[in-house]
């Protein structure tokens, strides 16, 4: 119980980390902290820029690879686009096989047209398929694997266009997600073939001509030096709304109806108002063990991975006026916790936010 209890303020974390502890891979001008091949890899326009034609082909996957070494614990986010009939990855905890040939091998987060290859996790070099898109896994120590969930079919996302993808690696546990939404889950616990720390890599893959298109590189570093410090931390520009004291930043909170809690279901409520239009709005949530979210009545998500983080665009489902954020929540044992914030942008820039506070009205019924 107490693993859990603790992975539990790991994702609290995760939820209140801002862009201060964030640090920028890629400095928008040149290829400096990354080494590739030359006759592949550019920047142009302030993106990365990894190509190969007809004309000018790679016998094999090629990689651009971060020099700040090895990294254990993190999160990692950037956007990209791949275009041309062909795939791409990002490597993480990943081995340099031949830093003159610029080889890579180790997990991989796939970047592929397929809709159940979009987001899975894939081992370059190694076990090949691990998970699909939609798939959780569980790999026991003899390589043994239990697989939940079945590989999505339909087609969500575009890859030509820009697309947000992210990495969450703490300990035995990974989770990939796309456009906010987790993707693949996976705990590797297979003696001698999982990886606790390693490089980040870009791949070109070989085959037809493709190009990818990389920004907005961001890492957070998820050591325990940082993690000691991510419950005091949050935007300076960041408000409650209808806080009683606007000055006073809030902080997000785990919240139940009770402390002892059992198998149960709570319902958990948030009413704010809006009186200028939104650029943006986000909620990131998680709960143990699952959750259904409805903003203004209408279902925006769920989630039943207690140790995933998870984020909604719910920008279509408010409107100028009273709003309500409405989750269903429900916990299996004694440990339970239900956190959330709704991050809003309005059309002039301004950003306030709405966190899992004692302001929630939380009951075992649901409203009426």
């Amino acid at each position: 119980m107490t693993k859990k209890i603790l992975t539990l303020f790991s994702l609290l974390g995760i939820i209140q980390v801002c862009a201060l502890d964030a640090k920028d891979l890629f400095n928008g001008k040149d290829l400096s902290g990354w080494s590739g091949n030359p006759d592949f890899w550019k920047v142009e326009n302030g993106v990365i820029v990894g190509e190969t034609t007809s004309q000018k082909k790679t016998p094999g996957n090629t990689f651009l690879i971060w020099e700040g070494g090895n990294i254990g614990d993190f999160e990692l986010s950037l956007k990209a686009r791949v275009i041309g009939n062909n795939n791409s990855g990002i490597q993480y905890r990943s081995k340099v096989l031949n830093a003159k040939t610029w080889s890579v091998g180790g997990y991989q987060m796939d970047m592929h047209p397929a809709p159940n290859y979009l987001g899975m996790m894939y081992e370059e070099r190694g076990r090949g398929i691990i998970a699909q898109r939609g798939q959780n896994v569980v790999i026991d120590s003899k390589g043994k694997r239990t697989s939940k969930g079945d590989p999505e079919k339909e087609k969500s996302d575009d890859l030509s266009k820009w697309n947000e993808f992210k990495i969450s690696a703490v300990g035995n546990k990974l989770t990939h997600m796309v456009n906010g939404k987790v993707t693949v889950s996976l705990e590797d616990n297979e003696t001698g073939k999982k990886s606790n720390t390693g490089v980040i890599a870009l791949q070109l893959h070989a085959g037809g001509p493709m190009k990818i298109e990389v920004k907005d590189i961001s890492l957070v570093s998820k050591d325990k030096k940082t993690s000691k410090n991510f419950n005091s931390q949050i935007s300076d520009n960041v408000k409650l709304v209808n806080a009683v004291n606007p000055n006073v930043l809030p902080s997000v909170k785990w919240i139940w109806n009770n402390k002892s809690a059992g198998t149960e279901t709570i319902f958990a409520r948030r009413q704010w108002t809006l009186s200028s239009p939104l650029k943006s709005s986000k909620l990131s949530i998680t709960c143990d063990n699952g959750f259904t979210a409805f903003v203004n009545g209408q279902k925006v998500g769920s989630g039943n991975q207690w140790d995933t983080h998870y984020e909604f665009d719910i920008k279509k489902y408010l409107h100028n006026g009273d709003n309500v954020l409405a989750v269903e929540a429900h916990n299996e044992g004694t440990v339970a916790g239900l956190a959330a914030k709704v991050k809003l942008v309005s059309a002039n820039g301004s950003t306030r936010q709405i966190v899992s506070d004692n302001e929630w009205i939380v009951a075992n019924k649901k409203a009426s």
